[in-house]
């Protein structure tokens, strides 16, 4: 029996995302490019879960721990959740 399928967390079960942009305001936008980006029209797909909005939990962990390195800059405090000890 395989294990259930979670929800895509860099995503959050859409298959895209528009985090490419990086932090952005209605100011860095006309009106209609507001529009547009809320309405996902600048999103790319999804790398961590490659749009489908899902994720085995194997894969889970990796984002984990890859989100652990990103933060922390090492594994020795990984605990499988991606918090420190």
């Amino acid at each position: 029996m395989t294990a259930a399928k979670q929800k895509c967390p860099t995503c959050s079960g859409k298959g895209s995302h528009s985090r490419a942009l990086g932090v952005v305001s209605p100011d860095d936008f006309s009106y209609e490019e507001w529009q547009e980006y809320l309405n996902g029209g600048y999103d790319s797909q999804c790398d961590t879960c490659n749009g489908t909005g899902q994720i085995e939990p194997k894969q889970m962990i990796r984002h984990r721990a890859h989100l652990h390195m990103e933060r922390y800059g090492n594994m020795e405090t990984f605990d499988g959740y991606g918090e420190q000890e």
